[in-house]
């Protein structure tokens, strides 16, 4: 079985599952310092169960409606450290398959496995339409604010996270997910302005040349700031940037820094959102997010991928600015197919 052991989990846990065969990926050899909502991104990623000590994993699985790959909860006294690794290799072996999706509090005297709601109807295979809580994605935005991540990892190459309410709340339901790959820097041309900040914005300007035309038939063109975004919204569509730091040095932050920001951010919007399709626009620097973030090479044809307990679509192609508008065209063309109905409203 694979698992992912949080930096709260003993070792010696993590060495005794080693030897008994299964596969297990620590925390703290992959993502030091990690917050508790990457790391259940991080396992539903790579679909491996949560090994923790740490009593707030309880409360964004039950409390917050977090969904979750399964996690074991280890309460174990400092007297009865020493039966842990066994104990712990002895509850994967008497309960195996049951440990996925489930919530597991294991002390020397009781176990207790308990089912929380996820969030897609178990064992589909197709996309459930999102609906999701504005409070999660509230939760997600403030954390985007807050965290300083990247900045302290490449302080010469990124600065000011995007501040909450930068990006505008989604519409009810996403079919489309747009990627792009970060907002602009604040010393350059743009200064920091964005897809849903400027009708300038050269992202938002080609794609939605490509939305207004017969094929995709979405009334984008010439529209205010305000009415265009409406209007995007209203076909089912919506953005984000994969990396959520601004670039300081050049066009785009470093592609480790996007990688890194997309895991940690990128993987909880996609999985909260729910859309149909996602479609990173820019293959230069979002290729191998796409491939990190879904554990498959992606190219401009749509494929089926999994991010935890979320099925969809994904591709990767060219940003449509600079001549490369046809790829776009072609990707899109690809996405539209058996597209349901809008739903009105944001």
């Amino acid at each position: 079985m694979r698992f992912l052991a949080d930096e709260s989990c003993d070792f010696g846990v993590v060495r005794a599952l080693r030897a008994a065969g299964h596969d297990v990926s620590a925390v703290a050899e992959m993502a030091p310092r990690a917050t508790d909502s990457a790391v259940i991104a991080l396992a539903l990623r790579d679909d491996r169960i949560v090994l923790s000590e740490d009593k707030d994993f309880g409360r964004l699985v039950y409390a917050e409606g977090q969904p979750s790959p399964g996690v074991i909860l280890i309460r174990f006294s400092a007297r009865a450290r020493r039966r842990l690794p066994d104990a712990i290799v002895e509850l994967v072996r008497q309960h195996g398959e049951r440990l996925s999706q489930a919530f597991a509090v294991v002390s020397p005297r009781r176990i207790r496995i308990s089912r929380p709601p996820q969030g897609g109807a178990e064992g589909s295979e197709t996309p459930q339409p999102n609906e999701h809580e504005p409070i999660e994605w509230a939760r997600i935005q403030h954390e985007i604010e807050a965290c300083q991540e990247c900045c302290r990892r490449w302080p010469a190459d990124v600065s000011s996270p995007l501040a909450v309410g930068e990006i505008p709340r989604p519409p009810r339901r996403v079919d489309i997910l747009f990627v792009g790959v970060a907002p602009t820097r604040r010393g350059g041309r743009s200064r920091g302005t964005h897809f849903y900040s400027e009708t300038s914005d050269a992202l938002r300007r080609g794609l939605f040349a490509l939305l207004n035309e017969p094929n995709f038939g979405i009334p984008l063109r010439e529209r205010a700031l305000r009415d265009g975004t409406a209007a995007f919204h209203e076909s089912g569509c919506f953005f984000v940037h994969a990396c959520k730091v601004r670039p300081v040095r050049n066009d785009a932050p470093p592609r480790d820094a996007i990688r890194h920001c997309a895991q940690r951010h990128l993987a909880m919007e996609i999985q909260t959102l729910r859309p149909r399709g996602v479609c990173f626009l820019g293959r230069n620097h979002l290729s191998d997010v796409a491939s990190a973030l879904f554990g498959q090479a992606l190219d401009e044809t749509p494929v089926s991928v999994r991010l935890g307990t979320w099925r969809g679509v994904a591709a990767v192609t060219h940003q449509p600015v600079r001549g490369w508008a046809e790829q776009t065209r072609r990707t899109l063309e690809h996405l539209w197919r058996d597209r349901p109905s809008p739903t009105p409203g944001i």
